[in-house]
């Protein structure tokens, strides 16, 4: 289980990796703009803004009306050029010190310091609606525990601090944000077909392990939705209908039916494969006509893993990175 980071040092340490993360990543430029929010305007903000990644980002330490001291973490999704105000899409801040859930968000560790940000859902905005109940009830990424020192927590992974792909981690979770949102006002309709309500009741546990290499697993699992996110994209552009559940990563659908069914796991060791195996059955189980079954993970599966995915007909997406990128080896093998 991670904890929560509440030492002062360690958390402003933290943030200002975090900020420096977006400085010096070369595709961010700064722009000064106005940000609306709800009952008010900050005016001349500086803020920085990705064409690569689609946010920008701004950083202050500020004080509630109630003496909470937290760093305020505002992204957007707006590109912020011309002179009008620009809306904030949602906040990541962590509390100054201290585990402090009128904040929203929190610096994690794991056992071997490795440091995560996660988010407990509770969003905000002038729509009505918006609130922790939407996050809770839409979002398609993963929750865990965090112990605060006295109790568990129920908490969204963001991004893994020190991953390689944690700007595109953050982009992912900004973009899902923006989503929810747009759910509240209308503006998304989600595809629901009515066999959904059967997929329900099961979800496997994760235990932070530790792989050859020695670096932990569970920073692997914060790139689950970049190449969730990857893979639809692809099969949109491609003319599929797609849309997920959530217990299912991705699915095609056709004459609204699933023809294709997609498990994604960002990692090759048994733990995650036969998972994934048990999550791609119980989750079509339900369905009239069973659609073709795939297993999305690295390159490479042992020749045992191989062997019963073919026995069971499950097939295999093997990705790469490229870049920050995931890059998919054989849609076209499995008539996408």
């Amino acid at each position: 289980m991670l904890e929560v980071v509440a030492n002062r040092s360690a958390v402003a340490s933290a943030q200002k990796r975090f900020s420096d993360a977006l400085k010096k990543e070369p595709s961010f430029e700064h722009y000064r703009t106005t940000l609306g929010y709800r009952g008010g305007h900050l005016k001349k903000a500086t803020v920085y803004w990705s064409d690569k990644y689609q946010f920008w980002h701004t950083h202050k330490v500020i004080e509630s009306d109630g003496g909470d001291r937290r760093h305020w973490n505002a992204f957007g999704t707006e590109k912020p050029e011309g002179a009008w105000s620009r809306s904030i899409t949602c906040e990541i801040n962590f509390p100054v010190h201290g585990p402090n859930w009128r904040v929203a968000g929190a610096i994690l560790k794991d056992k071997a310091a490795n440091l995560f940000v996660g988010h407990t859902g509770k969003i905000g905005g002038g729509t009505e609606g918006v609130g922790k109940a939407l996050f809770v009830r839409h979002f398609k990424g993963t929750f865990e525990l965090a112990f605060d020192g006295t109790k568990e927590i129920r908490i969204a992974r963001v991004a893994a601090l020190d991953s390689p792909h944690f700007l595109r981690q953050l982009s992912n979770f900004v973009q899902e944000v923006g989503r929810i949102k747009a759910i509240a006002r209308g503006e998304v309709n989600e595809i629901n077909l009515p066999q959904d309500s059967e997929d329900s009741g099961y979800s496997d546990e994760f235990e932070g392990t530790v792989n050859r290499q020695g670096k932990s697993i569970i920073e692997a699992t914060y790139d689950h939705g970049t190449v969730v996110n990857q893979l639809k994209r692809i099969l949109e552009k491609k003319g599929h209908r797609v849309s997920n559940t959530k217990h299912c990563d991705l699915r095609v659908i056709r004459d609204e039916a699933v023809r294709f069914q997609f498990e994604v796991k960002t990692s090759n060791d048994s733990q995650n494969i036969y998972a994934a195996i048990g999550q791609l059955l119980f989750h079509s189980s339900h369905l009239q006509h069973r659609p073709r079954l795939i297993l999305v993970s690295p390159a490479s599966i042992g020749e045992k893993e191989r062997k019963i995915l073919a026995k069971l007909r499950i097939k295999h997406l093997a990705y790469e990175w490229l870049e920050d990128k995931p890059r998919f080896q054989g849609l076209s093998f499995l008539g996408l």
